[in-house]
This record gives structure tokens, C-alpha cells and sequence, in this order.
């Protein structure tokens, strides 16, 4: 993958795949999200890789990070914290992503949609 069609992907004005929460749901769940997070990387004392720490909590990666240290230790809570962070939007933000040029970013839109 070449940086230019990270590029392409998410950071030009005009793309349709932003990976933040706050893009795709309304303004109160947003903070909702970002509510939960805060909360879960401050009483569960996760540690944030630094190349993840000024992500804002709403975005993807982020919340896939602590989806996956908080599903190592708590199955059925993890399911909770998906159905709040992620369920109300990964779908759209994969559909997004289905149709890139990128073949990764593709695969990735394919994997998101399918949801169980």
C-alpha cells in the first residue's frame, strides 16, 4: 500500500471515509461514545500505544484497539462495548470503504459490512 492512497482514502476533502464516529452518528452518541471510552481506558487502565494517543476517542482504530484488550478479558463485555462504540455505525463507515480503488481498503469495507 503507498502512503498516497492512505492519502486518497481519508484525508482529502472529499472522502466519503472518514473513520471517526462523529461522521456518522448524531452529535449525542458521539459524546456517548467518547464517554464510554474515556471511562473504559481510565478504569480498566488501558495503555494507549503513543501512535494512538491523540486519536480522538470516537476513531476506528481506537476503538477497535480497546474492543480487543477489553475482549481478552470479558467476552460478553466487549460484545456491550461494540453494540455502544461500533454497531451504530461500522456498517456505513464499511460501505464507504467498499467501493475504494485501494484493494485493502476494499477488503477491509467487505469484512466491516458483514455483520452478524
Amino acid at each position: 500500500m503507498r502512503q498516497i492512497d492512505f492519502c486518497d482514502q481519508f484525508i482529502l476533502n472529499n472522502s466519503d471515509s472518514i473513520p471517526r464516529a462523529a461522521v456518522w452518528v448524531e452529535e449525542t452518541h458521539s459524546k456517548v461514545i467518547e464517554d464510554v471510552v474515556f471511562e473504559f481506558i481510565t478504569k480498566w487502565q488501558i495503555e494507549v500505544p503513543p501512535s494512538y494517543q491523540k486519536l480522538a476517542y470516537d476513531h476506528v482504530s481506537l476503538l477497535l484497539y480497546i474492543s480487543a484488550i477489553i475482549r481478552n478479558q470479558d467476552p460478553q463485555l466487549a460484545k456491550e462495548f461494540d453494540e455502544i462504540t461500533l454497531a451504530p455505525w461500522i456498517t456505513s463507515f464499511g460501505q464507504s470503504l467498499a467501493s475504494s480503488p485501494v484493494p485493502i481498503y476494499r477488503a477491509i469495507g467487505a469484512i466491516l459490512t458483514h455483520q452478524e
